[in-house]
């Protein structure tokens, strides 16, 4: 009887092994996918944003490599001739000067700071629902694993119990009958 269960379980046992390795290779591979895609989206999402950030850095120092001759052209229009030597008229033009690239550091700084927003946004619309579902596979391959480990055994326990019932079931042959 024991050679019976020892074999069937042991089929049974098998069987559910095969079975868990199959799931747990779908799961990994959709792992894998996942793990690949939320790389390349960080990637992307993070390169996207520094190249925003270098535009906006260009752009500013265009500007800014602009505002001494901006300064020196509303001087001249309120009758102020720029003057090196004129030390009133350097103060004046220095002070407008920083006045004007503070304007232009604030501007700066507000519109780095919403790209820097934007891509925070990008990122918890877009990658936090992936890791999510990254966590949740690699939670199910997980399982998978102890459900295998179980499984496997079962088939131990099984064997053995074969093995068992099968020296039951061997005959037993008595030395000096015959004759």
């Amino acid at each position: 009887m024991g050679f019976l269960l020892g074999a069937f379980g042991k089929l049974a046992a098998s069987q559910r092994k095969r079975s868990i390795q199959a799931q747990m290779m779908r799961i990994q591979s959709k792992l894998r996918i996942a793990t690949r895609q939320i790389s390349n989206y960080s990637k992307m999402i993070e390169n996207n944003k520094k190249s925003e950030l270098n535009g906006i850095n260009a752009w500013f120092a265009g500007l800014k490599s602009t505002l001494g001759p901006q300064v020196q052209a509303r001087m001249a229009a309120n009758g102020q001739t720029f003057d090196p030597t004129n030390a009133q008229l350097m103060g004046l033009y220095t002070q407008e000067l920083s006045a004007a690239t503070a304007q232009l550091e604030a501007q700066k700084s507000y519109q780095e700071q919403q790209i820097v927003n934007k891509y925070e946004y990008m990122n918890d619309m877009l990658l936090e629902p992936m890791k999510m579902e990254e966590e949740a596979l690699q939670l199910e391959n997980d399982s998978l694993k102890s459900q295998l480990a179980i499984a496997e055994e079962d088939y131990k326990a099984c064997e053995q119990m074969e093995q068992a019932g099968a020296k039951d079931l061997a005959p037993k042959y008595v030395a000096g009958g015959g004759g």
